[in-house]
């Protein structure tokens, strides 16, 4: 019979098991906590308008997590998904805005769909490009990356001209009101809660939050189904043994980044569905969140190890820690504090997992 003491730490040893108890305690602290400086003795944490804005603002550090997933699982890592994702959001603004000032600037403003298409392309050929220079030249992904990073940021800011760009086709709010009877097009779905949310009885799910589901969905079946799953956990493992067995190791490296830069680039999109603007100083630092996130939720730093759910749940965790202290009144300063606290015991808690 196994003892307790080994259940207990084969749980927190797993990733969603050990994200799970602390997701608990963080519910638990902010709830006593938002309960207490309430005026009405209210838990306003676990209101189901704050559960709907947590969900909305976990969303892009989940797209973020999921696309680093596989990347990490095959022993790489990509530190320019937040630069990827600002660059996604300006492509897909040049296409598509309706401001004068931009179009006067020859931004053709196309329909809503071309720039959605042209947002996540965007990602994907970023991504090909880092995948290339890793497998090809094998590069350190790390410093690769880091230099990708600040590449990406540049492009964004020179399509951009330094400056956010709005007017986007029949765009609201989440949580605007908003009622026709009449079509609408691709674009003007996105944000509308009776047309792009689903309600589970007070919450609502977004259009960006569905769609983050189904990515979800198919990369655990790309994971677990698929030949280049089954080479992503080969290659992180051992890449010299992995080779040696045949499997295509550089291949699946350069299909790998590609997605990772898709997702980045869908990460883009979504935010600017969500928030109504496209700014290429998006996503700035949300590499570190999604990395984080992903190791809280048991990737492996060194590869070989992790799932799709744990690193979702690590991006609940991280957006929750920032939302609960931002309830709470405490001042970015301390918020910034706390990510970057999470961030240092995500490494520690690998370390820990990995026994050494």
């Amino acid at each position: 019979m196994v003892p307790k003491e080994s259940q207990l730490r084969r749980f927190l040893r797993s990733g969603p098991g050990g994200v799970l108890l602390l997701l608990a305690i963080e519910v638990v602290v902010f709830s006593v906590w938002t309960q207490r400086i309430s005026p009405t003795g209210e838990v306003t944490f676990l209101t189901a308008r704050a559960i709907t804005s947590l969900l909305e603002a976990t969303t892009i550090y989940a797209f973020l997590a999921l696309a680093e997933t596989p990347v990490m699982i095959a022993g790489g890592i990509d530190l320019s998904v937040g630069s990827t994702l600002a660059l996604g959001q300006c492509v897909c603004a040049a296409l598509i805005t309706t401001d004068t000032v931009w179009r006067a600037r020859s931004f053709p403003g196309l329909p809503g769909w071309v720039g959605v298409c042209g947002g996540v392309a965007t990602g994907a050929l970023f991504g090909l490009v880092n995948g290339l220079l890793v497998a090809t030249l094998r590069l350190p992904p790390f410093l690769l990356t880091l230099g990708m990073l600040s590449a990406g940021r540049g492009l964004a800011i020179l399509l951009s001209r330094s400056s956010a760009i709005g007017s986007l086709p029949g765009h609201a709010l989440p949580g605007d009101a908003y009622a026709s009877a009449e079509p609408v097009a691709l674009f003007e779905r996105f944000g509308k809660p009776n047309l792009s949310a689903l309600r589970l009885g007070p919450v609502d799910l977004y259009f960006p939050t569905i769609v983050l589901l189904v990515l979800a969905a198919a990369m655990v079946l790309l994971l677990t189904r698929t030949r280049m799953g089954r080479a992503a956990y080969a290659t992180g493992g051992n890449e010299e043994a992995a080779r040696l067995a045949g499997l295509p190791v550089r291949a699946t490296k350069i299909l790998l980044y590609s997605l990772c830069g898709a997702i980045a680039g869908t990460a883009g999109v979504m935010s600017a569905y969500q928030y109504g603007t496209f700014d290429p100083q998006a996503g700035m630092g949300y590499e570190l969140g999604a990395i984080a996130a992903c190791v809280l939720g048991g990737v492996s730093l060194t590869g070989g190890v992790g799932g799709v759910a744990g690193p979702l749940l690590g991006a609940l965790l991280f957006a929750a820690l920032r939302k609960g202290l931002n309830q709470t009144g405490v001042g970015g300063e301390w918020s910034e504090l706390a990510a970057g606290s999470v961030i240092v015991a995500a490494v520690v808690i690998d370390r820990w997992r990995r026994g050494r």
